[in-house]
């Protein structure tokens, strides 16, 4: 039996645009379909079993994403490029293509590739159930609640169709399924049904719901990749802000930009204000605040750090109190309030760093969206047992910190968190500025390994290069000191970018990024006629007659590389001529007698041996 191994993927899409192309855990949606198809076909145990696979799509983009032995060699037809043409149209188009190649299938599995949680095991099942069908068998999923249209599995184990639910029946614990993107059809039924679904005839092949999303709109997509993120271990955090959305940080997603407006506004609300109108019209994602109240924070007697000193240009350390410089810097209750407002109208996140817990709940009263901790509350457990049982997802600092002070830290937010925290850890040295040399940039993947978390980088370097490299080496969110004027006075203003330098940051962080790329090894579109120059193709080593029994030396590899690879030399050997070639000229496989090619590897191994 020989089934044809189907994926659709059309590269428009009205829920969700570009979505065969959508990446999960660094491969594309179709990418994924092609993986699973193959396992199913190198795990066959079957002989008598042919599995062929075939990509459908109008894309070349979408037709990238399979390796080239299984790449399609064209593009579908105009007519099935269209919202109305449907699976079923593509798929007999298919089965007549292969007809007519001279490969005619007996039966078609068709992978949709919004489907990216099944398992090659899945498939396996699905075949057998099929072998066992009068024609028609589809991999379904039990639901929790009925819908429209839901099916029931009878005792047969044959999708049955409900017509409609009653009262009752909605009351009664009857087991309710729907399909979820694969099924497996005779050609025969597909022509005589017209439907790869046929309740009463297809058998279901039930799978968990755990695997079972069909990935239609952006929801469906975050879902997939959150059940794929924590099977691979890369988490995220979603910061859900009631008047500008949701925004989800980690692996893949663009990186997230905080602009660290802190203490820069000197204690008036007008500079806040504008801080936040130059964190918005750079780009940044977030502008981060503190708030805190200076008499809860230090004793009249706690001194200045070093660096405080010196921005503020304080030269003995008596009489430099740390109360005095707080006092001057906090923020009215009030006015957290109405900056969080002016942020929201800029359509750029609000966050801030509490550093008691009345502040916390004064922010979480406000509707923010994540609470930022400084580095210097990473070892108050008391303090982080009383912001875990906020709730809220929480973002780290970890500056002076020893790995197991992290892992103290996440183990007090763990014991005391009322569900699942999302925490966003990052890096971070704290001085003001802070070396480049002192910055330790594989720190961050200690921290991924140890804490199975999102890592940023909250960087207090002089420049942006640090921050950069950063995103470069992994960093899913950067915060980064901002400010109007480094000449300024104040203690973090020396360490700050300046709106034009904050700008050109994320202008050359989004540049990087670009070059990330979503980590499936592949050809760029821009390799093309590079391929075409630099690779080789075989082509005859001589004249050769038509009836020729081909030897290894009478195919060599020479440049352009748009015939057939060198790579498949060993296939070649034992096959006969169907025409003559030409001293030079590229082999094709319309040159080739095809009555020979299933003898050809075990000639091929004769030859070689």
């Amino acid at each position: 039996m020989r089934i044809l191994g189907l994926v659709t993927a059309r590269g428009g899409s009205k829920g969700l645009p570009g979505k065969n192309l959508a990446p999960i855990a660094g491969r594309p949606l179709t990418a994924w379909s092609h993986r699973l198809l193959w396992e199913l076909r190198r795990s066959r145990t079957d002989p008598g079993l042919e599995i062929l696979l075939r990509l459908s799509t109008d894309d070349p983009r979408i037709a990238a994403t399979w390796p080239d032995e299984d790449r399609p060699d064209d593009l579908r037809p105009a007519h099935l490029a269209t919202d109305s043409a449907s699976s079923l149209d593509v798929a007999l188009y298919e089965l007549d293509r292969m007809a007519d190649r001279g490969t005619p299938c007996d039966a078609v599995l068709l992978l949709q590739p919004t489907s990216p949680l099944l398992t090659a095991n899945d498939l396996a099942r699905l075949l057998q159930g099929f072998r066992r069908s009068d024609g028609s068998a589809a991999l379904v999923a039990e639901l929790d609640h009925p819908l429209a249209w839901s099916l029931r599995l009878d005792d047969t184990g044959t999708l049955q169709a409900i017509a409609e639910w009653n009262a009752d029946q909605r009351q009664a614990h009857i087991s309710v399924h729907r399909p979820v993107g694969c099924y497996c059809c005779s050609a025969s039924h597909l022509r005589t049904n017209r439907a790869f679904l046929s309740p009463g005839q297809t058998l279901g092949v039930t799978i968990p719901r755990s695997r079972a999303i069909d990935i239609d709109d952006r929801s469906d997509l975050a879902t997939a990749r959150a059940i794929r993120d924590e099977q691979t271990h890369t988490p995220r955090v979603t910061l859900n802000d009631p008047q500008l959305g949701e925004r989800t940080i980690g692996p893949g997603e663009p990186c997230f930009v905080i602009a660290e407006a802190g203490v820069n506004h000197n204690g008036d609300p007008d500079l806040a204000r504008s801080l936040i109108d130059a964190a918005a019209d750079a780009g940044a994602d977030a502008v981060k605040f503190q708030t805190f109240r200076a008499s809860e924070l230090a004793t009249a007697s706690a001194g200045m750090a070093r660096y405080q000193r010196t921005n503020l240009d304080i030269e003995s350390a008596e009489g430099a109190s740390q109360t005095d410089m707080l006092s001057a810097l906090e923020l009215a209750d009030s006015e957290i309030g109405r900056l969080k407002a002016h942020a929201e109208n800029r359509g750029i996140m609000f966050l801030s760093s509490p550093f008691d817990i009345e502040s916390a709940k004064l922010l979480a009263d406000l509707g923010v969206c994540g609470l930022k901790l400084g580095s210097g509350e990473l070892t108050n457990h008391p303090f982080l047992a009383e912001l875990a049982a906020l709730g809220l997802p929480l973002l780290l600092s970890t500056g002076m910190a020893t790995l197991d002070e992290c892992e103290d830290a996440a183990g007090v937010l763990r014991a005391h968190a009322p569900d699942y925290l999302e925490t966003l850890w990052f890096h971070c040295v704290s001085a003001y500025p802070a070396p480049a040399s002192a910055t330790n940039l594989r720190a961050m993947d200690s921290l991924r390994s140890a804490l199975c978390a999102p890592i940023g980088m909250s960087d207090h370097s002089m420049g942006d290069a640090v921050a950069i490299a950063a995103v470069a080496r992994g960093a899913v969110a950067v915060e980064k000191h901002l400010t109007l004027s480094r000449a300024m006075q104040g203690p973090d203003h020396a360490a700050s970018l300046e709106p034009d330098q904050f700008a050109e940051m994320i202008r050359r962080i989004r540049l990087v990024e670009s070059a990330l790329g979503d980590g499936v090894k592949q050809p760029a579109a821009c390799e093309a006629d590079t391929i075409r120059a630099a690779r080789r193709s075989l082509v005859a080593s001589a004249d050769l007659p038509a009836g020729h029994t081909i030897r290894a030396h009478d195919l060599v590899a020479k440049r352009p590389g748009d015939g057939l690879r060198p790579a498949r030399l060993a296939d070649l050997i034992g096959r006969t001529l169907a025409k003559p070639l030409r001293h030079d000229q590229q082999i094709t496989e319309a040159d080739l007698n095809e009555t020979d090619a299933a003898g050809s590897s075990r000639a091929a191994g004769r030859s070689v041996a």
